[in-house]
């Protein structure tokens, strides 16, 4: 009788563990027309992207990538806000950050601060800040 309970223990330990892994990203790669880079603290708009290979590659790896909970976690901000958007519609927000940093097993560049979640996947975006000097 005991190990019918020790099964099911295991098997809901195992359940939470697989929940906790679980991503928020749900974006289809077609919806996405284009991201915009923005600074973290200013807004300020660096660049556009529409490249579609570029929107599909980025959109692809977040839904696939594992996250980790930053709810409790202190961390630098990232460098960049990016928006994915439908025509000018904003459908998902979300930090960057240019060198990767690793907030469980594997290192990525993505924060969604909305949801207190580090995407664990590694992208290099290249912005184009503009010169004003």
């Amino acid at each position: 009788m005991n190990r019918p309970i020790l099964f099911i223990l295991c098997l809901l330990s195992v359940l939470s563990l697989m929940a906790c892994q679980s991503n928020n990203f749900k974006l289809d790669k077609e919806n996405v027309t284009s991201i915009e880079v923005r600074g973290w603290d200013t807004s300020e708009e660096f660049q556009t992207i529409k490249d579609q290979q570029v929107i599909a590659d980025v959109v692809n790896g977040l839904n696939k990538s594992g996250t980790v909970d930053t709810s409790n976690k202190d961390f630098m901000m990232p460098e960049y806000r990016l928006q994915f958007k439908h025509d000018e519609e904003t459908l998902y927000e979300m930090g960057y950050y240019t060198d990767p940093m690793k907030m469980g097993s594997k290192p990525g560049n993505f924060w969604d601060k909305k949801n207190g979640e580090f995407y664990e996947f590694e992208y290099k975006l290249t912005v184009k800040e503009q010169q004003d000097q």
